[in-house]
């Protein structure tokens, strides 16, 4: 693949306990109203368990995507694992956004989530599109019964090398057979 989302991984410590995360789920032009989840995730390994309240989730209900609901009037709680990580096929269920431009972004499907009431399994898709900031999450969505739809954006989705030889730096395309001991490159971190 053209992208790395290694460095999307996220990892817990005392002073770091951060995760990918929106309260999302109302589907746009629809007259219906749905219910608002909250969605926590990770890239190539579980969320960490600061990411969810421990009320709501317990400490088996690990995976690489989790959506939740706390209800206050009631006390109504639910908790899914909506995909799981399994590096054995770290390459399996990622894609380009778009076949033809690498540069659109790419696209990874967490699967083998908790069963839904019909009893296919939930899963969840994760689309890194490319931009130029460190990260940006946009939507959660469920537009299909137990098929989830996360959208963020991240330099970490768009391509080092394209397919015609270009390197691609900060939105500066630079052809490959030109030397680049001439170029200053910065990098910014936001």
């Amino acid at each position: 693949m053209l992208t790395d989302l290694q460095p999307l991984m996220l990892f817990e410590t005392t002073q770091n306990p951060i995760c990918y995360g929106i309260k999302d789920g109302d589907i746009p032009c629809t007259p219906e109203h749905e219910r608002v989840f909250s969605y926590a995730w990770n890239f190539c390994g579980d969320v960490t368990t600061s990411c969810f309240p421990s009320a709501v989730c317990k400490s088996s209900q690990m995976g690489a995507v989790i959506q939740y609901y706390h209800r206050d009037s009631d006390g109504y709680e639910e908790c899914n694992v909506i995909g799981h990580y399994d590096p054995a096929r770290d390459d399996t269920y990622y894609k380009l956004l778009d076949d033809h431009d690498p540069s659109k972004g790419v696209s990874l499907t967490y699967v083998f989530g908790d069963k839904c009431p019909s009893g296919k399994l939930r899963s969840a898709t994760l689309d890194v599109v490319c931009a130029n900031t460190k990260y940006e999450v946009d939507s959660a969505l469920e537009p299909m019964q137990c098929d989830y739809h996360m959208v963020m954006r991240s330099y970490y989705g768009c391509p080092l090398v394209s397919c015609n030889k270009v390197l691609r730096v900060a939105n500066v395309y630079l052809p490959l057979d030109q030397s680049l001991t001439n170029y200053t490159f910065f990098f910014s971190l936001q």
